[in-house]
């Protein structure tokens, strides 16, 4: 029986893996992303493998390690099933049966293509758009350098992960201006957005269901001065320290998240 258990773990991801290609087009699958369990599952069902995942990965941060390191046990367990591949092609089968397995492969390959193209776009996706990242410890150290009599506050540090979350959903939303990161703000006449005078006002009329704490002062600087367009913008972590000073003044506690864009990474701080 072509069957095999591939059982791999990294920092990102704990994924066990087995398949029959002899199997019946049955399937479990759990990666936590519900679209590529979705198209897992059709390719045990068409393909008639019998395949079971179990993935654990950092989809709190983004869906493309998951994606990538699925794709790649998947591939490394087809060709260990496969072994030497003797008989797939052999040459004294009835000519109906090397048909059918000369178009089985050509179906496989095909099926291994389309993971393979979606683990590549989920990691383009990553590389274009932004990835928030909680470091409690790095975002304390930041903290010192803003006002050392702050407290730091995990609340706070969970409602700047929920705005960071938001700026960086939509990448084509998403750019850098003079060294900002800069997230672009669609708004319409009856949002209020365009006369609000505060971030968080404007960010409480641009989208809903962040749930961010009253009172809060939000360490972006706004521009919604434009027709039907505002801009949010957080600062590099570079320069963080000394941009943060005027929000930090009568405040006494902190929370903040980084975003990795480009290449760099940038600050979303709250205080109150």
């Amino acid at each position: 029986m072509r069957k095999s258990e591939i059982s791999r773990k990294t920092s990102e991801t704990d994924i066990i893996l087995s398949i029959d290609l002899d199997g019946k087009g049955s399937s479990q699958i759990d990666t936590g992303i519900g679209f590529l369990d979705h198209m897992l599952t059709l390719f045990a069902k068409h393909g008639r493998f019998d395949l079971n995942i179990k993935c654990k990965g950092d989809t709190n941060v983004d869906f493309h390690h998951t994606v990538e390191d699925t794709g790649i046990c998947l591939g490394k367990a087809v060709k260990d099933a496969l072994g030497s591949k003797k008989g797939i092609m052999e040459k004294n089968r009835p000519k109906g049966e090397n048909h059918y397995m000369k178009h089985a492969r050509k179906w496989l390959a095909c099926l291994l293509a389309g993971v393979l193209a979606l683990a590549v776009l989920a990691g383009c996706s990553a590389l274009m758009g932004g990835t928030v990242q909680k470091d409690t410890e790095q975002a304390k150290a930041l903290m010192k350098e803003v006002d050392p009599s702050l407290t730091y506050n995990t609340d706070l540090e969970d409602a700047a992960s929920r705005l960071a979350d938001w700026l960086v959903e939509d990448s084509t939303q998403l750019t850098t201006q003079s060294g900002l990161l800069t997230r672009k703000v669609p708004m319409t006449t009856g949002s209020g957005a365009m006369l609000d005078t505060n971030v968080y006002d404007f960010i409480d009329h641009s989208t809903s269901f962040l749930f961010l704490p009253r009172g809060v002062v939000i360490g972006l600087a706004m521009n919604n001065e434009w027709d039907f367009t505002g801009y949010l913008y957080a600062p590099p972590l570079s320069e963080a320290g000394s941009a943060l000073r005027s929000y930090a003044a009568g405040c006494t506690r902190m929370g903040a998240v980084f975003i990795e864009y480009g290449g760099e990474t940038y600050v979303v701080a709250m205080f109150a």
